[in-house]
């Protein structure tokens, strides 16, 4: 079960995930060229969506990666991944 609390988010992909951000999985996106700090104040790329994702799920399952996570994705989930998304970062606002 998520934990809205903690910033955990359920989200459908090619199964029911919960986004979890940790700050490792924080320091892998920005390792991969995420600006955390511009969350909400800039338009994100698609390559730091995956990433994102990636490092949200990345607690869930050893064997996933970001390669895997796109291939989840179809253009028609990316407003709902965009919300959760926004709702995971959105804790304590």
């Amino acid at each position: 079960m998520a934990n809205a609390e903690r910033g955990e988010v359920k989200i459908t992909l090619d199964k029911e995930r919960t986004l979890k951000f940790t700050l490792n999985s924080l320091v892998y996106a920005e390792d991969n060229g995420v600006e955390i700090a511009n969350m909400g104040k800039a338009k994100v790329k698609l390559k730091d969506l995956r990433t994102l994702l990636f490092a949200g799920l990345m607690h869930e399952d050893a064997d996933l990666t970001p390669e895997k996570v796109g291939e989840m994705i179809d253009v028609s989930a990316m407003q709902p991944i965009s919300e959760a998304l926004n709702k995971a970062f959105a804790v304590g606002k």
